[in-house]
C-alpha cells in the first residue's frame, strides 16, 4: 500500500496566525470620566502616542487637532484621534467613555493607522457603546481605579482571563466601527526571521545595561552591516533607534506605575543622573515625563 501525502504550497505574501501574534493587543485602560468644566480645561493639552483611543462622549465636546486639520465630537458621539502629535482640548460639563489599547505589528506599525481624527454616530454601531460600558463598568469592579494604567494593578487569572475576553469583544467591535468608516487594518509584509530575532533579543534586554549594534548583530548570527541592511529592508530605520523605541515604552510603563520615584526609573533605564533621563524622554517624546505622569493620572 502506497501512502501519498498531499502538501498545499503556502503563498508567501499570505498572513499565517503566527504572524498575528506579534500584533500583542492590549488594553491600557477603560474608564467612564465625569467632570465640571473647570476640571475639563485641565485635560487641554497636546500628546504624542501611537495607541489606538476612542472617546464615547455623553456631554460635553472633544476636540483633536492635528496638521491634517480639526475635528469634533458631541454628544452620542464616537471620536477616534488620529495618531502621532495632536492637540486635544475638552469642553465640559464632561461625560465619557475613555478606551485606549496598543496593538502595533513588529515592524511598529498600529494594527490601524490613524493620520485623521474620525467621527462615529453612536447610532452607526450601538453595540460599541454598549460593550464599551460595560468593560468600564467590570475594569471598576474587578480592579478598582489605584491608577487609570491597567498595567500596575493587582490582577487574579480569575479577572485576568476576563479582562482577555472583554478586550476580544472590545476590538470585534472597534473593528467593525474602522470597517464603517472605511479604514482598512495595516498587513505588514513577511518579516525576515533574522529580524524577528533581533526583535525579541531588544524585548527581553534588561534595560540598565547598554546594548550596542555589534552585541546585537553577534546574537542575531550576522555582522553589524549585515544587521543595518536588514532593519533598513524591514523599516527603513536603524536597530538603535527602534532600540530606543522599546526602552521608551519601558520607561513609560514604570512612570505609570504608582510609588516608583522618577529616579528609580532613571535608573533602571541605565541613567545614572535625573537630568539626562529627563532630556532623553523629551527628545523622543516631546513631553516631559512629568507631564506624561501627569497626563496620564487626569486620565487622558
Amino acid at each position: 500500500m502506497v501512502v501519498i501525502w498531499y502538501f498545499s504550497v503556502k503563498n508567501t505574501e499570505e498572513l499565517i496566525y503566527e504572524d498575528w501574534l506579534g500584533v500583542k493587543p492590549q488594553l491600557l485602560w477603560a474608564l467612564e470620566r465625569r467632570m465640571d468644566a473647570t476640571s475639563a480645561l485641565m485635560m487641554n493639552t497636546s500628546v504624542r502616542t501611537y495607541d489606538h483611543t476612542a472617546w464615547y462622549i455623553i456631554e460635553g465636546r472633544a476636540v483633536v487637532k492635528n496638521e491634517l486639520g480639526e475635528v469634533s465630537a458631541g454628544a452620542g458621539e464616537w471620536l477616534f484621534p488620529a495618531q502621532g502629535e495632536r492637540r486635544q482640548a475638552f469642553d465640559g460639563p464632561l461625560k465619557f467613555y475613555s478606551l485606549n489599547f496598543t496593538a502595533k505589528w513588529r515592524d511598529f506599525k498600529p494594527l490601524y493607522p490613524l493620520d485623521e481624527s474620525l467621527v462615529l454616530s453612536g447610532e452607526a454601531l450601538p453595540s460599541l457603546r454598549e460593550k464599551a460600558k460595560s468593560i468600564c463598568d467590570e475594569l471598576y469592579t474587578r480592579l478598582g481605579r489605584e491608577s487609570w494604567y491597567l498595567g500596575v494593578h493587582a490582577c487574579k487569572l480569575d479577572d485576568w482571563l476576563a479582562i482577555q475576553r472583554m478586550k476580544a469583544e472590545w476590538l470585534e467591535d472597534y473593528a467593525a466601527a474602522m470597517k464603517i468608516l472605511g479604514v482598512e487594518h495595516y498587513s505588514p509584509s513577511k518579516m525576515d526571521p533574522r529580524y524577528q530575532q533581533a526583535q525579541q533579543t531588544m524585548e527581553n534586554h534588561d534595560w540598565s545595561q547598554r546594548l550596542t549594534m555589534e552585541e546585537l548583530a553577534q546574537k542575531v548570527g550576522v555582522s553589524r552591516r549585515q544587521l543595518e541592511r536588514i532593519y533598513q529592508d524591514q523599516l527603513g530605520r536603524s536597530p538603535m533607534s527602534v532600540f530606543e523605541d522599546f526602552k521608551l515604552e519601558r520607561a513609560k510603563t514604570l512612570l505609570l506605575t504608582p510609588g516608583v520615584l522618577m529616579k528609580e526609573v532613571a535608573y533602571e533605564m541605565g541613567f545614572n543622573d535625573i537630568s539626562n533621563f529627563n532630556r532623553w524622554f523629551y527628545r523622543l517624546t516631546k513631553v516631559k515625563a512629568s507631564a506624561f505622569r501627569e497626563s496620564y493620572q487626569i486620565g487622558f
